[in-house]
């Protein structure tokens, strides 16, 4: 083999070495990217539902209902809550807009999200 084609058949090697680097960081950037989505999400998820400001009735109902999480009331859907005494038509509205303003909505799957864990009387023995 001559020495062009040696240095051909080397510089082939090496470009092909490279797209592959490239493509090997692509993923891995594109797996970062859905980390930190997921990380994100998982933040707003464990927002206590009383940081979304709601109203004092909404805030009352909310609370009444055990929902702390934004996590657990975007997994209610509009017919669990309006079945429920007290919680009309403007509740409901309200809700959903709180949400909306996250890019979130009511009758959310989370698959196996769950709340977070209390920090009561963590460092203690």
């Amino acid at each position: 083999m001559s020495e062009g084609k040696t240095l051909d058949k080397e510089m082939l090697d090496l470009i092909g070495a490279i797209e592959i680097g490239v493509a090997g960081v692509r993923r891995a950037v594109d797996q970062l990217d859905k980390l930190v989505a997921l990380v994100k999400r998982n933040e707003i998820l464990g927002k206590p539902v009383d940081d979304l400001e709601p109203s004092v009735r909404l805030g009352s109902y909310l609370s009444s209902a055990g929902i702390r999480y934004v996590g657990e009331l975007v997994q209610k859907t509009e017919h669990d809550l309006l079945r429920k005494h007290h919680f009309g038509p403007r509740m409901l509205k309200e809700v959903e807009g709180l949400l909306q303003e996250m890019g979130l909505s009511l009758g959310m799957n989370l698959g196996n999200w769950s709340p977070p864990k209390s920090r009561t009387g963590e460092g203690r023995p």
